[in-house]
């Protein structure tokens, strides 16, 4: 199975004094041992960018540009890039409306999706 990695999860990898920094790593990894594909989108390296660049006092990781851009050449490499195009919108919107899925967060920080059979359309 495929998975995006969403910016967040980058945020935490990039900062080792995340308190969540080693639960993302640890997914990371054994989905890798798994044998899963973790991808990125040119959206989500945007995002970390703007994070990473952020200073600490307004929710950043106040890097410097040139470590930012260290950084993200390393998840480039390590999860491979997905191109955005105009059918991904539409595409999550009918998964999203298809499955019922609410915007409330886990713990986890995991989207809740309720538990009902998928139909196909």
């Amino acid at each position: 199975m495929a998975y995006l990695v969403d910016t967040n999860v980058l945020g935490r990898l990039a900062n080792r004094t995340d308190a969540q920094h080693g639960v993302a790593m640890h997914a990371a990894i054994e989905l890798h041992r798994r044998g899963e594909i973790l991808h990125l989108t040119p959206q989500v390296l945007i995002e970390f960018r703007s994070i990473a660049t952020r200073p600490i006092a307004q929710n950043g990781l106040g890097l410097s540009a040139v470590d930012t851009e260290a950084l993200a050449a390393g998840f480039e490499t390590a999860f491979p890039l997905v191109e955005d195009t105009r059918d991904i919108y539409p595409a999550w919107k009918g998964v999203v409306a298809g499955l019922g899925i609410i915007a409330s967060i886990t713990s986890l920080g995991t989207w809740r999706v309720p538990a009902k059979p998928l139909r196909p359309h």
